[in-house]
This record gives structure tokens, C-alpha cells and sequence, in this order.
């Protein structure tokens, strides 16, 4: 089974805690075959409404140098490639333009942490259903807006916010709107733009990928073709984590294929 993990954090994401070279070493343990870093890039946020300073990734200099080196001392071992997670692309589109046109960039994420005038997700307190459903409602059309700009490779972590919201007792989902979800699935496919499977969920509270089974049944009904799976890890010990289950909702939504990306190029490769 060919496994890819296309989220993955390092040191250089302000809540991460291991190198490049440490979390490609233990993806390569649990046998993975193509992996992509993409730190966390919140330029594009705004830090007023936020709860913590946004992790910068443009001012790291070095950042790529050490991709390199990794790259190059794990060369034959496992497939390398170098990417981001864009945060709040709709909320300065000029900014994330310019990550668009940057030349290192192999694949870029474009996610959805925060809604306009609200703090991150992770941070917000949730007091009720209404709030919830407030919430999942103003996400979705952030995500539409995205799919419209163009600026990145997939959608990521597609319900995100009900990580959190579970952890509160409530269960609002994306299917709870289903003309709103259909419209961003739709404008990503028509905007080649595809979606990832996330597989943090599975290590939470959620107990599921993020999107579930039925969003990423809906996306390739809706001919949708480039998926990644990724793991989102923020240490060692989560790199490739959950990934064969990924790549086995994959096939069961009737994907024969997992996408990587070369230069924002999708590359279909079999299960």
C-alpha cells in the first residue's frame, strides 16, 4: 500500500515540538512512502482576535536549507517534498498570493482555524447548540470564499471546528448544511482544488478523519479527484499515524488513488 502523509509539522510551528529530520525518520518507521512539511504560515491573520501570536513562516530563513539537507540524507528512504499550511487565505488574499507565487512551494494547505472576528477554534469556549451551528454555518462559507481564490493546493481538515465542539458535548456538523458543503465541494472541484483526509480526529475525542466517510463520498460523487491524507502531526510519535486507515476510506469512497504534488502539480499514484 503506497502511504503519504501530507501534514506534517516541525520546530518550525510555534506548537510543534520535533525537527524535520526526527518526524521524517518516524514516518519512515511506520511506513510511509512520500511525505510533505507544512508548518504552519498565519500571515494571513488577523491577531487581534487571537489568543496567541501568529506562527510567522516567511522570516525563517533557514527553513528550506534544512528541508534540503533532510531531503538529501534521507534521500531513498522516503520522498520529501516541501510545503505550508495557509491560515486564513480569504482574510488577506494579497498575502496569500504571494505564498502562491512562491517558487519553494511544492503544495500548500489552505485551512480554516479561525472565522473572521472569532479566535482559534482550539481556544473558543462552546456554550451551546446555537452557537455551534453559528459557527459551523459562517466556516463553511469562509471555506467557499477559499475555493474561489485559488491560492491553495487542498482544503484542509474539512470540519474542523467539530473537534472541539465534541469535547463540549455538542455535535454540530458540516452535514448539517448540506447545500452550503455541496457549493464548497463543488467550487473546489471547479477551482482544482482538492481536499485532505485528516486523520487527528482518530486521535481524539472525535473518534473519526476529519472530513468523515459521507463528506468525502459526497466529493468524489461530485467528481472529485485529488485527495491527500495527512496526518497533521505536531511530534514524532504521531508522524504516519492513521494513515492506513486513510488510505482504506479511500478506497471504500472509491478513490484508486492518493495525490502528491510536485510544484503544486497533482501526481495520482495507486493505493
Amino acid at each position: 500500500m503506497f502511504l503519504t502523509d501530507y501534514h506534517v509539522h516541525s520546530t518550525h510551528s510555534d506548537d510543534a515540538e520535533d525537527t524535520m529530520l526526527d518526524m521524517a525518520l518516524a514516518a519512515v518507521k511506520r511506513g510511509i512512502k512520500s511525505l510533505c512539511f507544512t508548518d504552519h504560515a498565519d500571515e494571513c491573520c488577523d491577531p487581534g482576535c487571537l489568543s496567541f501570536a501568529p506562527n510567522l513562516f516567511l522570516p525563517q530563513t533557514d527553513m528550506y536549507g534544512e528541508f534540503e539537507r533532510v531531503k538529501e540524507e534521507l534521500s531513498g528512504k522516503i520522498d520529501l517534498r516541501f510545503g505550508c499550511e495557509l491560515a486564513a487565505i480569504n482574510h488577506d488574499p494579497e498575502t496569500a498570493k504571494k505564498f502562491r507565487a512562491d517558487e519553494r512551494f511544492d503544495f500548500i494547505i489552505g485551512s480554516v482555524h479561525n472565522v473572521r472576528g472569532r479566535d482559534d477554534f482550539y481556544f473558543m469556549k462552546y456554550d451551546s447548540e446555537e452557537m455551534c451551528r453559528e459557527i459551523t454555518d459562517i466556516y463553511l462559507d469562509e471555506y467557499l470564499e477559499i475555493t474561489r481564490l485559488g491560492c491553495c493546493d487542498v482544503l484542509g481538515h474539512l470540519g474542523y471546528p467539530e473537534k472541539y465542539m465534541v469535547r463540549s458535548g455538542f455535535e454540530t456538523s458540516v452535514l448539517d448544511y448540506p447545500e452550503k458543503l455541496r457549493a464548497v465541494l463543488k467550487s473546489a472541484v471547479e477551482n482544482g482544488i482538492g481536499i485532505e483526509v485528516n486523520t487527528s480526529g482518530l486521535r481524539c475525542s472525535l473518534g473519526r478523519t476529519m472530513p468523515g466517510r459521507e463528506v468525502v463520498k459526497l466529493y468524489r460523487e461530485l467528481g472529485g479527484e485529488i485527495i491527500t491524507t495527512g496526518s497533521d502531526s505536531h511530534r514524532k510519535a504521531d508522524a504516519g499515524a492513521g494513515i492506513g486507515e486513510a488510505a482504506e476510506l479511500l478506497r471504500e469512497c472509491g478513490f484508486k488513488y492518493v495525490t502528491t504534488f510536485t510544484k503544486h502539480e497533482p501526481e495520482f499514484t495507486a493505493i
